[in-house]
Formats: structure tokens, sequence, C-alpha cells
């Protein structure tokens, strides 16, 4: 079991991304060319203070839609609302959980295509709970999800969720704590890679600019400097490894489509 702590659930998504990106192989408990992912890990952030740009994730107003629309029932989320302020408040006891829908697998010979099934194990995010004691508390019940990409949506469905109930109750939604239940946290070397090429901090995306997109040489100087920093296999984790070479193999197919890509 994994144990993560932060004050925002800004600072906590940032702590999980930059947990996974870094942690070495001894610490992953999946490796894999498409990710590498962390199990069983509960993560609590002390408010639910939540600000990210879904753009910086090549995410847009549509998928942000679709997701609400996938995982939350309109009559659900309001008899939830309900629910937590007419019986339990903020002093009250119990437990009251919104149960997210159950998101249909796409593609495959199952549905008559002949690509590849997706969301063939069931929905990522099962369920958002409230309770008041002995602080009110947001918690959000996860099968899996894609540190540096998808989860960026998933912890925004959760704290939207908790905004609507904070306006039924009068009070801020920074005043709820939050937390994270999560069977497997993955970071996808492909799909996240606009997280680290685009990242909150400017001096943490020139470094990860210059570790993923920099040339063959061994040591590279990433911070501007005299230090010479390891982009080998050797000194890199493996997500920021593969991260690497996904970028190297999307470079050479740009120079093949367009020669004069550089």
């Amino acid at each position: 079991m994994r144990m993560f702590e932060a004050g925002t659930m800004t600072e906590l998504h940032d702590l999980l991304c930059h947990q996974i990106v870094h942690a070495p192989a001894e610490q992953l408990d999946v490796i894999s060319s498409v990710d590498v992912q962390i199990h069983n890990t509960i993560s609590q952030a002390d408010r639910m203070e939540w600000d990210f740009d879904l753009k910086n994730m090549w995410l847009t107003k549509s998928r942000w839609s679709m997701m609400a629309r996938q995982y939350l029932d309109p009559e659900e989320l309001r008899a939830w609302i309900e629910k937590c302020t007419g019986t339990i408040g903020t002093r009250g006891r119990g437990i009251a959980v919104l149960r997210t829908k159950t998101v249909a697998a796409r593609g495959g010979a199952a549905t008559g295509h002949t690509n590849k099934e997706t969301r063939r194990w069931g929905s990522c995010m099962l369920g958002i709970s409230y309770k008041a004691k002995p602080r009110p508390q947001i918690t959000l019940y996860s099968r899996t999800s894609y540190l540096g990409y998808l989860a960026a949506l998933d912890l925004s469905i959760a704290w939207m969720a908790a905004r609507y109930l904070a306006k039924e109750m009068g009070c801020a939604v920074e005043d709820f704590s939050f937390v994270w239940m999560n069977e497997a946290l993955q970071y996808h070397n492909f799909k996240s890679l606009a997280y680290l090429l685009n990242h909150p901090n400017e001096r943490e995306a020139k470094m990860y600019r210059r570790i993923i997109v920099s040339d063959k040489s061994k040591y590279k100087d990433i911070w501007d400097d005299d230090e010479k920093y390891p982009i080998d296999q050797e000194h890199l984790s493996p997500a920021l490894w593969m991260s690497r070479k996904w970028m190297s193999n999307i470079r050479k197919l740009e120079t093949r489509v367009r020669p004069w890509a550089t």
C-alpha cells in the first residue's frame, strides 16, 4: 500500500505525477513499453483546491464534456446531493456514495469492429462518496487512472461534484478534504508526454524537454549551467526512458512525413 499526502488537489496531482515519472524500476509494479504502474494507493489532499489547465494535457473542452456524460448521471448526482445535505450535512453520521455510470466497451469483435477492444475491464472511476466526520471529505474510488493524462479529468469530475455539493451546503469546496483510492495508477509513456512537455513549472518543463527531446549525447546540460545530467537508460527512470524513446519515434515519423521537419 502506498500513501501520498499534499495540501491541495493540485499539489497532490503534481506529487503523484512526479512520483511515478521518477520512480526507479524497483518501486514500480508494472513496466511495459506502453506504460508504468504503481498499485494500491491512497492519496489525500487537505483542501479541495484544484487549479489545472486541461489544455496542457492536449485535452479539449469536448473531451471534458464526454467524460462528464460518461460517468455522471444528472438525476443520480442530484439525489446524492440531496442525501448529503438532507441527511448528513456538515456534522451528521453516514457515508453517502454516488456510483458512477458503467462505461461500455468500445471496438472489438463483440461490437462488430475489427479494431482492438478498449474499456473492456469496465469503468475507470467507480464512485464518489461524502462524509462529514471527523471533517467533511470527498473520496474518489478508481479502478485505474492515467497520471499525466486523463487523471486530470478524473480529479476534475470529483472536484465538480464536490463544488455542486458545497454550493447546496452553503460552504466552499475548499472546505472539503479529498481522498483518492486507486487500484492502479498508470503513466502512459506516449499519451502522458504532454504533461512533461507542458509542465506547469517552467523550470521543470525545460528540464523534461531537454531529457525527452535532446540528441543522443549521454549527458545533457539541462539547467543552463555546468551541471551535466545523464540521459541514458542506466540513469533515467523507466518512465522517462520510455517517453524519450517514444518521442524519438515521433520525430523520425515526422521527418518521413515532412522531410523538411527538424
